[in-house]
């Protein structure tokens, strides 16, 4: 209201004599009063006359009030309580330290986490279940023992939902990070590129491998230095992914 207050522009017209060309008591258009209004209104343009002996003195509103952003941001950061969410997320505004930001969407993502793992269990895996029922009923899908067995069917209906990765401030500290968590066997390849970016581990290797191909040979995995590794090394590595692909499909025989 003060700021629609401030925009209005009214005109005081003060005479010797007191006979101004408006009654101060008297409504106008230009307030947008009536006859029967008996309240003077302040509005854009309008014109006042004034008595003898009488002045004005205009009021500052003080607009735009200087804090008005300390007003938002305090009502911001009660939003992203409720949300669950950091205020510097919710604003995607981030202007402290590596370490703080960080620490912010570490918070968010916590709060992401819970609503995938909530919308996976309450709507995806039910969506995925009937239509596997109905698949399998149908011959679509030969799935063994899938009505006569609660546990087999617990295993055919077994499925991971894999969203959006939560991106990094520092990708290099993230993939070190990574790097160390994987040879301390905290985490496996595959949950690694799950996170990083939402990949399929098992299908990189694949793909790495023909792009090699392609390339001519080289290694995958080249030297710190920039070099590649020796042509009996990459022997090596394809034997190990081949060994894991015929493990991984061994694993789906024993399931099926």
């Amino acid at each position: 209201m003060a700021a629609v207050v401030s925009s209005l522009f009214t005109v005081f017209v003060k005479t010797e004599s007191g006979d101004g060309l408006i009654n101060p008591m008297e409504p106008t258009s230009e307030t947008g009063a009536s006859t029967a209004d008996d309240t003077t209104k302040l509005a854009a343009g309008a014109m006042v006359g004034l008595a003898p002996d009488e002045s004005i003195e205009i009021a500052n509103p003080q607009r735009p009030n200087r804090n008005f952003d300390m007003f938002v941001q305090s009502v911001l950061r009660q939003i992203g309580v409720a949300l669950e969410l950091p205020f510097e997320y919710l604003i995607k505004h981030f202007t402290s330290s590596y370490s703080a930001s960080r620490v912010s969407i570490m918070e968010a993502w916590r709060f992401f986490m819970n609503r995938r793992r909530w919308l996976a269990t309450s709507f995806c895996d039910k969506i995925y279940e009937i239509w596997f029922y109905e698949a399998v009923a149908l011959g679509r899908i030969k799935a063994p023992s899938f009505f006569r067995s609660p546990i087999m069917r617990r295993a055919y209906l077994k499925a991971d939902w894999i969203g959006p990765a939560k991106g990094h401030i520092d990708e290099l500290k993230e993939i070190q990070a990574a790097e160390k968590r994987i040879s301390l066997g905290l985490t496996t390849h595959t949950q690694e590129t799950i996170e990083q970016n939402g990949g399929d581990w098992m299908s990189n290797q694949s793909k790495l491998k023909i792009e090699q191909e392609l390339k001519g040979g080289s290694s995958i995995n080249p030297e710190p230095d920039g070099r590649v590794e020796e042509s009996e090394e990459v022997e090596e590595d394809e034997n190990t992914t081949d060994q894991l692909s015929e493990n991984y499909e061994e694993d789906e025989d024993e399931v099926t």
